[in-house]
């Protein structure tokens, strides 16, 4: 996120999927501070595939068995439409998965379709 410094006074401001594709790719960060600061059209997940040559997965979560998001999300309210996660083979599958000690508020799934283990 271009916005923020991931503090609790400057949080990373999350405003669009791409925003929070990085937010499931960077394990490092899932101790930080963020704020969704506008609606996510998360439509385009429904195609998004790993290469393992299976059906489509989807997003990938946040958490997980391996690290724990253990950070603050405030979704303010706004939406995540259309978020496909596809993977039956993974536990604790969702928008956060995995959780230690974190704080998670105002968000809105929208339209989701989420499969897991």
């Amino acid at each position: 996120p271009a916005v923020g410094d991931c503090t609790s006074g400057s949080p990373y401001e999350i405003a669009t999927l791409d925003n929070l594709y990085w937010l499931s790719q960077n394990t490092a960060e899932w101790d930080k501070y963020y704020i969704q600061v506008a609606d996510i059209d998360a439509s385009a997940t429904s195609g998004w595939d790993d290469g393992n040559g299976g059906d489509a997965e989807g997003f990938k979560t946040i958490g997980d068995v391996s690290l724990a998001f253990s950070g603050s999300y405030n979704g303010h309210g706004y939406s995540i439409s259309d978020l496909m996660i596809n993977r039956p083979s993974d536990e604790e599958v969702g928008l956060f998965g995995s959780c230690n000690n974190a704080d998670i508020r105002n968000v809105r799934l929208v339209g989701a379709n989420v499969s897991g283990y």
